[in-house]
């Protein structure tokens, strides 16, 4: 026989095992004999049952309440995070392939509209240095077009005057 709890609707039982101890050397001649059960059962009152109820339904309600706030911070990560970050991204994508013309539209004072306003600035600084660029080269090729016009004229008056030179 072993020492049990058990529970019964409002009921609480508790089988406890007496052995002989060295006390009841006197008596008894076996120490660790088992030589009763003690058989003890306790009811529920109606506020320990009250109790009872109340602390099972605290902790499915507190188990569902954190399920629903992790479901709603992820839906308020998901549309508040996440989704402008692929926004942000997907314009790095835009501007490494040369739109020069693409711009965040993201409103709002937090980090990630800050970061987006300083993305379309820096798309801004991008597109003027790539056209002061283009009209440095442009400039750059007209000045060397210009070369080229005077070195064919230098070289014709050069065969011209040759010409008659070389017959005198």
């Amino acid at each position: 026989m072993v020492e049990a709890f058990y529970r019964m609707e409002n009921l609480y039982g508790h089988h406890h095992l007496v052995r002989v101890e060295e006390e009841c050397a006197p008596c008894h001649t076996n120490t660790g004999d088992l030589i009763a059960v003690l058989d003890v059962h306790a009811g529920f009152t109606t506020s320990e049952h009250i109790y009872h109820s109340s602390k099972q339904l605290a902790i499915f309600g507190g188990l569902i309440i954190v399920a629903l706030l992790w479901v709603l911070l992820n839906l308020v990560y998901q549309s508040q995070v996440e989704s402008r970050l692929h926004k942000i991204v997907n314009g790095f994508q835009k501007l490494s392939g040369g739109n020069f013309n693409f711009k965040i539209q993201m409103p709002g004072k937090d980090e990630l509209s800050m970061l987006a306003g300083k993305f379309n600035e820096m798309v801004d600084n991008l597109k003027s240095s790539k056209n002061k660029e283009e009209q440095f080269l442009q400039d750059k090729l007209q000045r060397a077009d210009r070369l080229v016009t005077l070195g064919e004229v230098a070289a014709v008056i050069a065969h011209e005057v040759n010409n008659p030179a070389g017959i005198i």
